[in-house]
């Protein structure tokens, strides 16, 4: 007997994960602040989490970790509106109440150049519209997850791409409290 209960300990400790793997439960990726989860129908881990680029206040994202479900802005006042932690979580719990997901692995942190290139898509996207407009480090906070990175080399990378590109994108020191303020210019039009 004590053969076979050695053997079921042997396996289920083979079956836990190993202790340098990040959990969904725990993971607390670079330049993001977790401030509650939840878990999905299937186990998925849903997230409401902020980071340090807000100037003007604490402002929150949600994001699944099973399926492709990310909010950032309030759907129904598109604009401006950034999430505060109550109406963060609410999102949070609706979602994590309805989604059937698996968990997903955790994304792995990206290269250098993979990460640049994330944000420069997302400037890329952003330019679509008519007019000038502010670029907030809060407008990154979907991206955050895949990024992996503190606000102050996100806004270093932006810096870069004001200097080598002003075409796209112009930086100039806040007027209030550190870091600088950005302004996406738009495609050019024909």
């Amino acid at each position: 007997m004590p053969n076979l209960f050695s053997r079921i300990f042997r396996t289920t400790e083979s079956a836990t994960p190993e202790p340098s793997q990040p959990r969904p439960e725990t993971w607390m990726p670079e330049g993001v602040t977790v401030a509650q989860r939840y878990r999905g129908l299937a186990g998925a881990v849903v997230l409401v989490y902020t980071t340090d680029s807000s100037g003007g206040g604490e402002y929150y994202a949600v994001a699944c970790l099973g399926c492709t479900y990310i909010a950032a802005r309030h759907k129904d006042r598109p604009g401006s509106d950034f999430l505060t932690q109550q109406r963060a979580a609410e999102l949070a719990n609706t979602h994590a109440g309805t989604c059937r997901a698996l968990p997903r692995p955790l994304p792995d942190r990206p290269d250098e150049q993979t990460a640049r290139d994330i944000i420069r898509r997302h400037l890329h996207n952003a330019r679509r519209s008519v007019d000038d407009r502010p670029l907030l480090l809060s407008d990154l906070h979907p991206q955050r997850l895949v990024l992996q990175r503190t606000t102050s080399w996100i806004e270093t990378e932006l810096l870069a791409v004001a200097d080598e590109h002003p075409d796209v994108l112009t930086a100039k020191p806040r007027g209030y409290g550190p870091g600088h303020a950005f302004t996406l210019h738009p495609f050019p039009r024909s």
